[in-house]
């Protein structure tokens, strides 16, 4: 399969633990439509995702707890760089974020630390630089670095005056037959928590029939807002990853 490689402008090389893939659907007659995720995906991360869809693929052996659905559509990984042939604008079904925006330009190394610049009032890029280099430095000071599928994105939220880390990890090795997502927003510089959100799968039961295990965020009033969904989990930390007018 030929495959089309985008130049990254200069951008360092990483390790294979912070190098960003992107997850793809195969359809039956050959495009390609990214599945976005709402976290970051290294190479393991991006391949335990893959290997999920799979599952529910027709081509493909059913897993132990298989889903509701299946599809005729295979799903591969490939680095963030790459692009597969046959690759359309329209994002995946299976996406977290099923919004028919366009795939993401390869410049953009959100996922990676440093979070796109919308506007003049969002950050100044000293001011980001800064915070997705303290990110780093966190993500590696709490051991996440040294384990494949883990990711973290970084923001430097102008409107607090803060550097935050949203840290991302799935385990299936704790329990086996188990999938164990995992993940945090952390103040880059004093560690304190903003978020927690923890989910794992349950045997007999679909993915969306599973409440997370925990799932609370911090407001900035000091009080704990509990919620019932990664998508919930989401929304509330945009006030802490994102810059809203």
């Amino acid at each position: 399969m030929a495959l089309l490689a985008i130049d990254r402008f200069g951008l360092r090389s990483a390790s294979p633990a912070e190098m960003e893939f992107h997850a793809w659907e195969k359809t039956p007659l050959g495009a390609y439509k990214q599945v976005k995720k709402s976290y970051f995906l290294n190479e393991g991360l991006c391949k335990n995702v893959v290997d999920v869809l799979n599952a529910m693929s027709t081509n493909e052996p059913p897993s132990k707890w298989a889903l509701s659905h299946t599809t005729a559509s295979t799903f591969a990984c490939f680095p963030a760089t790459v692009i597969p042939q046959g690759a359309t604008q329209s994002v995946s079904e299976f996406s977290d974020e099923s919004s028919g925006e366009e795939t993401r330009d390869p410049r953009s190394t959100r996922r990676q630390g440093t979070s796109a610049i919308h506007g003049a009032t969002v950050a100044t890029l000293d001011q980001q630089a800064k915070c997705s280099e303290q990110a780093r430095k966190k993500f590696i000071e709490l051991g996440y670095a040294h384990k494949s599928m883990t990711g973290y994105e970084s923001h430097y939220n102008s409107r607090l005056n803060k550097c935050f880390v949203d840290i991302s990890t799935t385990d299936t090795q704790v329990t086996p037959g188990t999938i164990w997502n995992n993940r945090s927003v952390l103040d880059a510089f004093e560690s304190k928590e903003y978020a927690t959100y923890a989910w794992h799968t349950e045997e007999g039961k679909k993915y969306w029939e599973v409440a997370p295990f925990q799932c609370e965020v911090l407001l900035p009033s000091g009080e704990r807002q509990f919620c019932k969904s990664d998508a919930e989990f989401t929304l509330l930390i945009a006030m802490y990853m994102q810059d809203n007018e």
